[in-house]
């Protein structure tokens, strides 16, 4: 109940202290490790994905960029 009412307050309207309080209460849960690693399976199964049914993207710029963001992802995470 408390992280869902900070959660809720504009940025401005929260305590440094209390977003110290949600960020270790992220980490205890391994929130942030689970996170990550969805972050990067996401980001593997896309350019899977695109790689095997979208060949069709391989040959512009549009394809690159996002090709380039989701192994940024992926460098970034590991």
């Amino acid at each position: 109940a408390r992280a869902l009412r900070l959660l809720q307050l504009p940025r401005r309207a929260k305590r440094a202290r209390d977003v110290r309080w949600l960020l270790d209460a992220l980490k205890a849960t391994g929130s942030l490790e689970y996170g990550r690693a969805l972050e990067v399976e996401y980001s593997e199964r896309a350019l899977a994905v695109a790689e095997e049914g979208l060949p069709f993207l391989r040959a512009n710029d549009d394809w690159r960029f996002l090709r380039e963001m989701l192994n940024y992802v992926i460098d970034r995470v590991k």
